[in-house]
């Protein structure tokens, strides 16, 4: 393969050299550099035209791999997500029914410490609390992250939002030049023909 390569080295070597010592002073100079930019373009389309050649059937291959692959380990992931969806409806109970314990165990406390019955109060002591849900089981554990979703967009901050490039360059394209917030100039480029 490095040969594929190497073949290219010394037009490679030979522009880049012309590219640095190159002047333009005159219209008549930046014609032949734009000729030299076209001959570039040439032998870059040469240079990509040899990579697809050659890594053409790699990439079919390992897109083949990667699809065999990826089918054989599609119902893995669907079981991982039908565990993983049990265990957070079983902790969401879970949570609730100890959250309910907790409330009816306050009431209960007050209760009697409102009668002051001592017997009642004693009774209510030896109520065990009830015990959160352990976030490790087995070898799984479970994590709180935070997310978010927008409710009200003009309500969200100036610094959360973001401009959405390919919307903007679309309505440019099609003629906008006015957006609030934003400047639209022209930039010069060079645009390269190769014949």
């Amino acid at each position: 393969m490095n040969n594929e390569i190497t073949k290219f080295n010394p037009l490679i070597k030979d522009l880049v050299e012309t590219a640095n010592e190159f002047v333009v002073s005159n219209q008549e100079e930046a014609t032949n550099a734009g000729d030299y930019l076209s001959n570039i373009k040439k032998l870059e389309k040469q240079i990509e035209s040899k990579r697809t050649e050659i890594t053409k059937p790699i990439n079919q291959s390992l897109k083949t791999i990667n699809e065999n692959f990826k089918e054989a380990v599609t119902p893995l992931k669907e079981a991982s997500n039908t565990f993983k969806t049990k265990i957070l409806a079983w902790r969401i109970e879970e949570n609730e029914r100890i959250i309910k314990e907790k409330e009816a165990l306050i009431k209960l406390t007050k209760a009697a410490e409102k009668t002051e019955d001592k017997e009642m109060i004693k009774i209510v002591e030896q109520i065990k609390e009830p015990e959160e849900i352990k976030t490790t089981m087995g070898n799984t554990q479970t994590r709180k992250i935070w997310r978010y979703e927008i409710i009200e967009f003009s309500k969200v901050p100036e610094g959360y939002k973001e401009i959405n490039p390919v919307r903007v360059n679309t309505a440019i394209r099609d003629g906008v030049r006015d957006i609030p917030g934003l400047k639209i100039y022209q930039e010069e480029i060079i645009a390269i023909n190769s014949k």
